[in-house]
């Protein structure tokens, strides 16, 4: 049977106007702790990011951290100012205890002097070497030759040694290339709780200098691991557009490669089978039929080699090696090892290869089945049973490198299931520091129908991402689904290093996450605190920083800095040049969130480098070929330009973000507003098809929640008004919006603001009407028996 997606996008701060609000005040702020592991943790590192109301703080030096009403040591740094210099998001770094399955109570306070931890983490740059340390580990990194890791050491003891390549490409004739020695080296954070650097650099002699790398070591204080990033970078073009070059990057294979010494007797253990090198661990997604090669859920495959005897074989694994031998023990491990297939790790008597491109691996892969033909544009640059690295595509990978001699299953959690502090939800709501719009889960209104919809809407949320729940997004991801991807038929891509973190549509297929789905995750994370939903937000996030975000600048430049569109590859039949980069297909609230929630540096840059490709971008039109007169009266385009404006102001503090936006509003909306009222539209613009609304319609829906967000940042009357017309008018008579949950949105938001009690009123009946009955609407169901057809359409 079909199965459905179903979501309704909640702008949360507006209908928090149903409810009391408050401002966040200079009070303790309470931080609750929590993993998904089911392990023990020992001093788990904590990196959170933590918002503050304007002016609630505005010197890092004065917070500290407390357990028990014990001052514990921490770290701050600033991650974004608001517009008067105050802090709007500080990063925390701190360690705690927590035992498996329970959770931890942090206070964060503006109490004075903090306290620092025994063995901080320290970085020394020197004249071709960069030292980083924790206490008994030592990490260096060299900075003048190839290798990137010299040692890696405990005690004084060489667990990697010099012998490691470093970053490897297998090329297509079988050839190695080792990356070059870093261009740039960079300390991000120099301690005390954790020490980031960054190196960056290339591939010498292939891909016309255009294979280049981003390393990131983090090593934390009191601890013997190392987190590293590694970005495999391809600076070409994607070759959108009719006469466009596509610069992909075919290769065999790719590893990082370490020299290793554990001393005499070492044995490599993953998954219960313990053998002595040479030792191989393969993770596949593929199953051969008569009709050709699947790649469905039930298609996972891993095998365990030692020399040429296979010792084991299963479905999935998580891809945790130790290797142990009579003077230190080295645990190892790649996170999404299988969901980021091919894998492999592999150990030799003195090496150690971790296979981020295995050389058994291919993709594009190959269809089974009739019409599964490449397109005419892929086959230009396509090359069988390798792998292709699409330009302007920089796929990153997580590992991490234990030295501490503890089991592997407690590093495993350390790199896949990271300890966050998270505030109540009710605090986020009131400190107005987010990208988005957002309030608590706890919304009452007073109205009992109201109140049990709502309700409804909240445990739909929290099960799209529970693993356990057959509606989530995790569950989803096993059913089979065929489609036509622009370049190829495939059957089910759920997973796999070009898809991670992908949804599927009906109707339209498997998409690049189809809108802002991770901030939709990231909402549901801190309402409801599910680690689950972080996960989630994770691996959406990953997909969008990697894979949709453009970062070549050899594609039209209105275009090369934008996130992709629903689609990937871009390249449509029609030859359009913006090949789906349009400035209405790049949404920054999710990024921006993730990056002020966890500090990835990636999703900054990410966001930045968007923003300035909106701006050349909206300035190109009317003017350019690229995208000629339709986006510039593409409300929907407008708005999300606008909602990715904002974000990038939270991110910053500056005012010209801001100003991007209004140009947007008083140019193209202020425009189509005296042509068409406020709604954006005029009758016989809306149509239905099957049950959805489409057109013009649609896309002032969409543009509600980032017109609220815009009036939220700037005050501005004149975006107030359209908002509050938007209330008071008639929706022209075809129009089929009469009654959905952004009305809902549009009606509170104004209502709150101006204090209309009958706008407020008229949000909770809209409520009403628009949900279903049920407790919990499925978002992900075999069909749509708990909505009634026209709460599905609304």
């Amino acid at each position: 049977m079909k199965k459905k997606l179903c979501l309704t996008v909640v702008y949360g701060l507006a209908l928090g106007f149903l409810a009391r609000t408050a401002t966040a005040s200079a009070a303790d702020i309470e931080l609750t702790v929590t993993t998904a592991a089911s392990v023990d943790r020992k001093a788990a590192t904590v990196t959170s990011g933590i918002p503050f109301a304007k002016g609630q703080v505005r010197e890092l030096s004065g917070l500290t951290l407390q357990a028990g009403g014990r001052t514990i040591p921490a770290q701050f740094a600033k991650l974004a100012p608001w517009e008067d210099g105050s802090i709007r998001w500080a990063l925390l770094d701190t360690q705690v205890d927590i035992p498996a399955g329970e959770s931890v109570i942090l206070t964060l306070a503006q109490k004075g002097k903090n306290v620092a931890p025994s063995q901080p983490a320290t970085v020394k740059q020197e004249a071709d070497k960069v030292v980083m340390a924790t206490g008994p580990l030592t990490l260096v990194l060299g900075t003048k030759k190839s290798g990137l890791i010299e040692t890696l050491s405990v005690s004084g003891k060489d667990i990697l040694t010099r012998a490691g390549k470093g970053p490897v490409i297998v090329t297509v004739d079988g050839k190695e290339v080792a990356a070059a020695a870093p261009d740039s080296v960079t300390v991000d954070h120099a301690g005390p709780m954790r020490a980031t650097v960054s190196m960056r650099g290339k591939f010498p002699g292939i891909h016309n200098d255009l294979l280049k790398y981003t390393a990131r070591f983090h090593v934390f204080a009191n601890s013997q691991f190392v987190k590293v990033e590694f970005w495999l970078e391809n600076h070409g073009a994607d070759g959108r557009g009719k006469k466009g070059k596509p610069e992909w990057f075919a290769f065999d294979s790719m590893a990082l490669d370490f020299g290793i010494d554990t001393g005499d007797s070492t044995t490599v253990h993953a998954e219960g089978v313990s053998v002595p090198p040479p030792f191989r661990l393969l993770q596949r997604c593929l199953k051969q039929g008569k009709s050709g090669p699947y790649y469905r859920d039930n298609d996972f495959s891993y095998t365990i080699h030692a020399g040429d005897e296979e010792k084991k074989r299963g479905d999935k694994t998580d891809g945790l090696v130790r290797i142990q031998g009579a003077t230190g023990a080295l645990n190892v491990g790649i996170r999404h090892f299988w969901q980021n297939y091919e894998k492999a790790i592999q150990v030799e008597p003195a090496s150690l290869r971790l296979w981020l491109w295995p050389t058994e691996g291919e993709w594009p892969r190959p269809a089974g089945g009739r019409g599964s033909k490449y397109s005419r544009r892929l086959r230009r640059v396509h090359s069988a049973g390798n792998f292709m690295l699409p330009g302007s595509v920089h796929k990153g990978h997580e590992l991490i490198l234990d030295v501490s001699g503890r089991p592997v299953e407690a590093a495993a959690a350390d790199l896949s299931m990271p300890a966050f502090a998270r505030a109540p939800a009710d605090y986020y709501a009131k400190t107005e520091a987010l990208p988005g719009l957002f309030t608590a889960d706890a919304i009452a209104t007073g109205n009992r129908t109201a109140d049990f919809k709502l309700k409804g809407v909240a445990r739909s949320a929290a099960a799209m991402a529970d693993p356990e729940d057959a509606g989530s997004i995790f569950s989803a991801r096993s059913e089979t689904v065929s489609f036509q991807l622009g370049y190829m038929t495939d059957q089910s891509y759920w997973y796999g290093w070009m898809d991670f973190g992908d949804l599927s549509v009906p109707g339209i297929g498997q998409v690049s996450l189809h809108y802002d789905w991770p901030m939709l995750a990231l909402h549901e994370y801190l309402r409801q605190g599910s680690p689950h939903a972080l996960e989630l937000a994770t691996q959406m996030a990953r997909h969008l920083i990697d894979i949709d975000q453009s970062w070549s600048d050899r594609d039209p430049p209105t275009g090369n800095a934008l996130q992709r569109g629903n689609l990937f590859p871009t390249w449509h039949a029609s030859g359009r040049d913006s090949g789906g980069a349009a400035p209405g297909s790049t949404f920054l609230s999710g990024v921006a969130l993730y990056h002020l929630l966890t500090g990835d540096a990636k999703a900054r840059e990410a966001c930045m480098r968007s923003a300035e490709g909106l701006v050349r971008a909206w300035e190109s039109i009317g003017k350019s070929k690229v995208y000629g007169g339709g986006t510039k009266v593409d409300m929907e385009a407008n708005a999300w330009a606008i909602d990715s404006f904002c974000a990038v102001y939270t991110l910053t503090g500056d005012k010209r973000w801001l100003d991007e936006a209004m140009k947007l509003f008083d140019t193209n909306v202020a425009s189509k507003r005296k042509s068409h009222g406020p709604h954006l539209h005029s009758a016989g613009t809306a149509q239905i098809a099957g049950q959805s609304y489409i057109g013009e319609d649609r896309k002032y829906a969409y543009a509600i929640g980032p017109f609220c967000n815009l009036h939220r940042h700037t005050q501005n009357e004149k975006v107030f008004k359209l908002l509050q017309e938007g209330c008071e008018t008639p929706l022209p008579s075809d129009s089929f919006f009469d009654g959905p949950i952004y009305m809902a949105g549009l009606q509170a938001y104004v209502g709150g603001v101006s204090g209309n009690a009958d706008l407020l009123k008229a949000a909770r009946r809209t409520v009403m009407l628009a949900f279903p009955e049920s407790k919990k609407p499925p978002v992900f169901q075999p069909d749509n028996k708990d909505w009634s057809e026209r709460a599905a359409m609304l």
